[in-house]
């Protein structure tokens, strides 16, 4: 598509603009390869377990569970693994060039309309944003659904609002819908992000367009109540009320940010600090800069983080796919003040003022300029020192323990007990291969309608989250162990409870090496075990294993 700009030096296919955006893809991929080769953490592990059973078997098996979640990405996890020999970095390496061109399509798209200083300022930021470092180094679907929505979006801008012929706009349109589509079948937040882009093209395109139309006002008004009549259809059928039960859900995991609906925003002052705060007077700057572009990228990024603001699942890798929209402001404002500063140095009239002028006007030294005043912008935020040790890979995405450490201990013990019980059963069926059930009573709050001893879907293996129910598997069993990481000792304290109640049970520490961070306590009886009373508990546990 052709992007055309109102200067010829913004012209995205001029040679200048192609090398740059050649550097800005490196530095991007240079910024997200430090994590690479760490082991597998909690939520990678179910893709991977269930693309290397796709290699084997033809199906997503995760032990005796199935993982349903995004096929697509499990069955592209699976072509990786195998084209890589099992190669987890591979996989790893698809979402780095995936997040490295997502920021070359910011890159070209701000530059296409803003010129290279906006644009090196939007890519320098979406270069050091801490999350997008994480997401574009993890064998998950975000980078991949980012990707597709953020280019989806902007080819959606483009078919509207630059002058292209039918043609081309029906490709493009075809192009972002296609797109969508794609992103919403990996992950449905994806569908936040169209409601923002729904309220640009319906308040900014839709209606301005057939406001100036004969009887335009009617059809505003008949859309309007098209509209108001889907709602009131799906009201009554009880649809609505199933869409807010999902959209207020969250897990007890992260149930104290339910209610908290200044989540993102104290994210962002986290990461971004003062810069965060300026965003409302970076807008009006962009919006009398750029008023189009900013009014698109202010709507979805807006509209679409209010509406997560209020969702009861709250974590930073929800709004992955709205982040560059926010960089785009900020770099068209920073741009605008770049002009207007270089504008004010011509207009002095000195040869010095014309020779700085002249070089601003390189794209390769605009560009580094750019980036220079990004970096001395986030200096005072989190965002960057955070960024830089992410691009080294000093990151964490679940417990600290070392598995791999731990497992040539805790392998032998299988042969010698009836029960394998934990909390990070991904971790323990990758590295020891074996869990017999699942004790963990935020597990059990992650699937509707789920209670003590149903089995979770994507393993098979039966979730407990109480004492009680620990107790029952260790009073109908002979052996077992619970395995768990160290610094999870809070968290399973009061299910724990359930290994001290029973009489005649004998509790053992397994030495464990220190640095693993994994401990393990094993529990043997002697007693004979009710056999009529343990029928529904030791039916439960052998469905699972």
């Amino acid at each position: 598509m052709a992007l055309q700009s109102t200067g010829d030096r913004n012209r995205v296919l001029a040679p200048a603009a192609l090398l740059t955006a050649l550097v800005v893809f490196a530095l991007a991929v240079l910024s997200r390869v430090g994590g690479l080769d760490r082991p597998p953490f909690f939520d990678e592990l179910y893709h991977l377990m269930a693309g290397l059973s796709w290699l084997e078997t033809g199906e997503f098996r995760i032990a005796e569970g199935t993982y349903r979640r995004a096929p697509l990405y499990s069955l592209i996890t699976a072509g990786l693994l195998g084209l890589g020999d099992g190669s987890v970095a591979l996989v790893r390496f698809s979402s780095t060039l995936l997040g490295a061109g997502l920021i070359l399509v910011l890159y070209l798209w701000v530059r296409s309309f803003a010129g290279p200083v906006a644009a090196g300022l939007a890519a320098a930021a979406a270069i050091f944003w801490p999350e997008g470092i994480v997401v574009s180094q993890s064998v998950r679907f975000y980078a991949l659904a980012g990707f597709l929505f953020v280019a989806g979006a902007i080819a959606v801008f483009v078919a509207v609002e630059r002058p292209l012929s039918v043609a081309a706009r029906v490709v493009l349109l075809a192009v972002a819908a296609a797109a969508f589509w794609l992103a919403a079948e990996f992950t449905p937040v994806i569908l936040v992000g169209l409601c923002g882009l729904s309220v640009w093209l319906g308040l900014f395109v839709i209606v301005p367009a057939l406001w100036t139309r004969p009887r335009g006002l009617w059809m505003i008004a008949g859309l309007a109540a098209l509209g108001l009549a889907g709602l009131a259809g799906l009201w009554a059928g009880g649809v609505l009320a199933e869409i807010w039960r999902d959209f207020r859900f969250a897990p007890d995991w992260v149930a104290e940010h339910r209610n908290n609906e200044r989540f993102y925003n104290d994210m962002l002052l986290d990461d971004y600090g003062l810069l965060w705060l300026l965003t409302p007077v970076a807008a009006l700057v962009a919006l009398a800069r750029q008023p189009r572009e900013a009014l698109f990228c202010l709507t979805l990024f807006g509209i679409a983080l209010a509406i997560h603001s209020f969702a009861g699942m709250k974590v930073p890798r929800y709004v992955y796919h709205l982040l560059p929209f926010l960089f785009a402001i900020w770099g068209m404002a920073a741009g605008a003040v770049a002009h207007q500063a270089v504008r004010l140095l011509r207009e002095t009239g000195t040869d010095a003022a014309a020779a700085v002028h002249a070089r601003l006007a390189v794209a390769p030294l605009g560009l580094a300029l750019g980036a220079v005043a990004a970096l001395f912008a986030l200096q005072s935020a989190a965002a960057l020192p955070e960024a830089a040790k992410r691009m080294l890979g000093q990151f964490r995405l679940a417990d600290a323990a070392d598995w791999a450490l731990a497992a040539p201990d805790i392998r032998p013990l299988l042969d010698e007990v009836e029960v394998v019980a934990t909390p990070r059963e991904p971790y323990v069926l990758w590295h020891i291969g074996r869990v017999d059930v699942i004790a963990d009573a935020s597990r059990l709050s992650e699937v509707h309608g789920a209670v003590e001893f149903d089995p979770d879907p994507r393993t098979g293996a039966p979730m407990i989250g109480s004492a009680e129910a620990l107790a029952a598997v260790v009073g109908c069993s002979r052996s077992g162990i619970f395995v768990a990481p160290v610094e999870m000792r809070p968290v399973n304290a009061a299910i724990l409870a359930g290994l001290e109640s029973l009489p005649a049970t004998r509790l053992s520490q397994v030495e464990m090496p220190p640095r693993s961070g994994i401990e393990v306590i094993r529990w043997d009886t002697d007693r004979t075990v009710d056999t009529a009373a343990c029928a529904p508990v030791r039916a439960a546990l052998s469905d699972g294993s």
